[in-house]
């Protein structure tokens, strides 16, 4: 079991002696206490290695006083990423001990002994402790950290299906966006007699409507498999959670293939140019070229030319292209 210990640099004596006798009462030698003093974090070190080894990490022992609360590098870098990996992980141990008796959390609420489960009180803060109530205090934290479970479970995974379930929601709903968007590109096809496909605003549009969904969809399937492989370690959910999750992701999933295939077929029968200089010279060589303008695609990052709107077309029967709107939809 890895431990991290997060202290300020003003504490180094307190530090120092807690994860000797730590170590000491370890018998079995289960435990590895990690904490950023010169010795563990060489020079050069980054924020990425210590946050790298948070989130390695089985629990963390906070040694909090006014020193710990006014250091930027703790409340700002350190605790968040203590707080984030115990609020992703139910079995997370995280124990406080209290350091000095008048430690004020008034702006840190969320870790006051109201609010977080300390080894000790303000009564028995470790700086006003005598050498024997120390051993007992540090004794505590082992029994703590050698308990099973020092959390309840049940709240990190409802937080988790809370999560999961408002995903599935969106997804959902992103879908019906989707599908709207494609009744919405039909539409304009056939009220323009078959040109709005060509127009360069048309184009810009979708391309960003497909790759919002796509960034949208490859952050949610990321989050599922985080939840998916997270429980292959901690089993926090049952067998009906799981097969929820599964539910989940195999949406996910199917809305993304139908997704790739849009992004595919987005810039089938475009013309691509490697540069604007290329596209303004193909330009120039069309029909109505006052009409015509050069655009970068973000779908294919190449260059294609459109046609500019123009709200005075030609009247056209559109009635026969109605027939049309189921191949129109595979189109798209």
């Amino acid at each position: 079991m890895k431990i991290f210990i997060s202290a300020c640099s003003e504490d180094y004596l307190e530090t120092n002696f807690i994860k000797s006798k730590l170590e000491d009462l370890d018998l079995k030698n289960e435990i590895t206490f990690w904490y950023a003093d010169d010795q563990n974090l060489p020079v050069g070190s980054k924020l990425t290695d210590i946050l790298e080894i948070i989130n390695e990490s089985q629990g963390a022992i906070l040694l909090i006083s006014n020193a710990f609360l006014n250091s930027r590098f703790i409340t700002e870098k350190e605790l968040p990423a203590i707080l984030q990996k115990r609020s992703s992980d139910p079995n997370y141990k995280l124990i406080p001990l209290l350091l000095e008796k008048e430690t004020n959390f008034e702006k840190f609420e969320e870790i006051s002994l109201e609010n977080l489960k300390f080894i000790n009180s303000r009564n028995t803060a470790f700086k006003d402790s005598g050498e024997s109530e120390s051993y007992v205090t540090c004794n505590k934290i082992i029994q703590a950290l050698s308990t099973k479970q020092t959390r309840n479970s049940s709240d990190g995974t409802a937080i988790v299906l809370k999560r999961i379930e408002l995903m599935n929601s969106m997804i959902n709903e992103l879908d019906k966006n989707y599908e709207l968007a494609i009744d919405g590109l039909i539409q304009d096809f056939i009220a323009s007699g078959g040109l709005s496909d060509l127009y360069t605003n048309s184009k810009i549009r979708w391309n960003e409507n497909l790759i919002r969904y796509k960034n949208g969809l490859e952050k949610t399937k990321g989050e599922l498999m985080d939840y998916k492989n997270l429980n292959k370690k901690l089993r926090s959910l049952d067998e009906s959670q799981y097969e929820y999750l599964e539910k989940t992701i195999e949406e996910v999933i199917k809305f993304k293939l139908k997704l790739d295939k849009s992004i595919k077929r987005a810039c089938d029968g475009w013309e691509k140019f490697d540069s604007p200089e290329e596209a303004n010279k193909a330009r120039l060589s069309m029909e109505d070229v006052e009409l015509r303008s050069p655009f970068r695609c973000d779908l294919c990052n190449k260059f294609h030319i459109g046609l500019e709107y123009s709200p005075e077309e030609e009247e056209f029967d559109y009635e026969p292209m109605i027939d049309y709107v189921k191949e129109l939809r595979d189109q798209y």
